[in-house]
């Protein structure tokens, strides 16, 4: 069971397919290597997990998780038992035979990752304490710590009996986790959990990827549609402040076009389940929720989040707003601002005989309510609340990067920053991206996982810019670890072989950060052809469609449209001149010969806004057929 013979780093590769640690993921895992208590505060998205996943594979015995929801078990147990880690989870879902089945194989030492909610360990009978006390247990890890403190933003009662775990297993390491505590919950929690002479580990709090705005409520739901309407192939959940509000939302959104599901604590569980079952299988894009969703999501592609009622404080934005671009892909985070927002949430800040805990949430509240207003870089504030020293402007948010048109997704995005996110955003091929990700889902039918747990948009994104074309290549994208380049590796590498092939395309893996150049290594051996889809959007564009209006009709992104026209060029169906005016032929061409023809981000900014990505992948496309 045991990986002693191996190394953090090697685990990360071998097991998780990634190359090296983010922000203070090393710091941690030696940490508690060294049998040290450790508190980590580390953003949503930046990888919290692996803190404690890692050590968990290097060390003998189990590591015990305690996790609050349900669903969160077992999406993360989902995750590792594709990467072939035996882990279990034990919780009110399961029934007493499956419940005695997971203690068996515990006693047996068969697990190396156990996830519980916090009551299993804090019954009053100590049942399961005394199960532990008689297994090999090497580590605590207590997911989403600022549970335990009065002071935060999501306080779990259960979370208090976890102080007993230092007294019952002293020599016992622990690791605390977070993504959203101030100074004073953060305090709380050491003091609560017995972990005052913990290593500290608190990494930035800044999500570089993620655009953050606000904008007026007047005519919310119109401009809601505006903005969904860039985004009609992507994954977002929309926050309101009320159960009513999420059912009628949802609702309306799913008449104007848009299907939606509701998730709030009033519907029954099982229509909760399948809800959150639909949107983490991508049966549908969008979740309508109250605050109850959203903490036992572990959903990477997860593009936008709006919220439609300002939240009650900064904590919660913070990490509700978290839930987009976990996979580190540009994204988005919209607030509907209205003074009369803080009027109705002051209610909510009142703590009935408890006149300290009133003030602190009405200050919390105010520090929210500054953030909405603010007139300097957004990220400035969020981060100062945090205790972090910002830069003075962020470049990605609406007060850094103001556009003409506030809900002009593509100029939102072209102004980013921290990152190699950006190059995947726009320089991939955007039908063997629609190609791998269909492939994905069955995939993940087939395992009966999320299609996120097979593959992170991250990594399809790699695969569709880079264009491996080996096996060796392949093992070189992140996300591909020994477990999924045994099982996914010759399946997802055929689609991108043919579709070289058919586009006359050489491997771009040189392109890849810490590469050598590679020579081309498949040449055209056959003449490519339209696809069917292709060949409806050209049918369209020949009656005259524009090309905004055929991806509305055809419920696809307009960049997916200009692929097809450009697979159209390539074929010989349709003329370059047909798609790009005539005089914007030959600077095109020029920008190829003096920057390549590899990446499109570069020929873009040499080029300025006068063009579009558009012209210039059918330029590109000209090109190809004439090779």
């Amino acid at each position: 069971m045991s990986e002693t013979t191996h190394t953090p780093l090697s685990i990360l590769k071998s097991r998780f397919g990634y190359d090296s640690f983010r922000q203070q993921q090393k710091d941690s895992i030696d940490a508690v290597l060294a049998g040290k208590d450790v508190f980590v505060l580390m953003p949503t998205g930046g990888g919290k997990s692996l803190c404690y996943q890692i050590p968990a594979l290097l060390l003998p015995g189990v590591t015990v998780v305690v996790s609050p929801l349900i669903a969160l078990m077992k999406d993360q147990v989902d995750a590792l038992r594709v990467n072939g880690i035996e882990a279990e989870f034990l919780n009110s879902s399961l029934s007493l035979a499956e419940q005695s089945a997971v203690v068996a194989r515990l006693r047996r030492g068969e697990l190396k990752l156990l996830y519980v909610a916090p009551e299993k360990l804090t019954g009053r009978d100590g049942a399961f304490l005394s199960v532990l006390k008689n297994s090999r247990v090497s580590l605590f890890a207590i997911d989403e710590a600022h549970c335990v403190s009065q002071w935060g933003h999501d306080f779990r009662p259960d979370y208090f009996g976890l102080s007993r775990l230092k007294q019952e297993f002293p020599t016992v390491p622990i690791i605390a986790l977070t993504a959203t505590a101030d100074d004073i919950t953060r305090k709380d929690i050491l003091t609560r959990l017995g972990l005052l002479n913990a290593t500290r580990l608190v990494s930035s709090f800044d999500r570089a990827n993620i655009h953050y705005r606000v904008v007026p409520k007047l005519k919310s739901y119109e401009r809601l549609l505006d903005f969904l309407q860039r985004r009609r192939d992507e994954s977002g959940i929309i926050y309101t402040l009320s159960k009513a509000s999420a059912e009628k939302l949802a609702e309306r959104l799913s008449r104007d076009g848009f299907p939606a599901r509701p998730y709030h604590a009033g519907l029954p569980q099982t229509t909760k389940n399948k809800h959150q079952e639909m949107f983490q299988k991508d049966e549908v894009r969008i979740i309508v929720a109250t605050i109850a969703f959203g903490m036992g999501i572990n959903k990477s592609n997860v593009r936008f989040v709006a919220h439609m009622d300002m939240p009650k404080n900064i904590e919660s934005y913070y990490q509700e707003t978290g839930r987009a671009g976990r996979d580190g892909l540009p994204s988005d985070a919209i607030l509907f601002y209205s003074g009369g927002d803080v009027m109705k949430l002051k209610n909510f800040a009142q703590v009935e005989g408890n006149p300290e805990q009133t003030r602190i949430m009405l200050k919390k509240l105010w520090q929210m309510a500054d953030f909405c207003k603010a007139t300097s870089c957004r990220r400035k504030v969020l981060l100062a609340y945090f205790g972090e020293r910002p830069p003075e402007t962020c470049g990605n948010c609406d007060i850094c990067a103001p556009v003409q048109d506030t809900f002009d997704h593509t100029t939102t995005r072209s102004n980013m920053r921290t990152s190699s996110a950006t190059m995947l955003d726009e320089n991939y091929e955007h039908l063997l991206f629609d190609t791998l990700r269909a492939l994905r889902r069955r995939c993940a039918e087939k395992a009966g996982v999320p299609p996120y747990i097979v593959f992170s948009d991250a990594t399809l994104r790699e695969l569709a810019t880079y264009l491996p074309l080996t096996l060796a290549d392949m093992g070189r994208i992140s996300g591909f670890g020994e477990v999924k380049m045994a099982r996914y590796g010759t399946i997802f590498l055929e689609p991108i072989v043919a579709y070289c092939t058919q586009k006359g395309l050489a491997s771009r893996m040189g392109e890849k950060s810490g590469s050598r150049p590679v020579r081309p290594q498949v040449p055209v051996s056959k003449p490519p052809s339209t696809n069917d889809t292709a060949t409806e959007t050209l049918r369209l564009f020949k009656t005259g469609t524009p090309v905004d209006e055929i991806a509305q009709l055809r419920d696809l992104s307009v960049s997916t449209i200009e692929n097809h026209l450009a697979s159209c060029i390539t074929a010989g169906t349709l003329t370059v001149e047909a798609v790009v005016a005539p005089h914007k032929i030959p600077p095109i061409t020029a920008a190829i010969a003096a920057h390549g023809s590899a990446l499109l981000k570069p020929l873009k900014e040499a080029l300025g806004d006068s063009y579009t990505y558009g012209e210039i992948r059918a330029v590109l496309a000209s090109k190809a057929k004439e090779k």
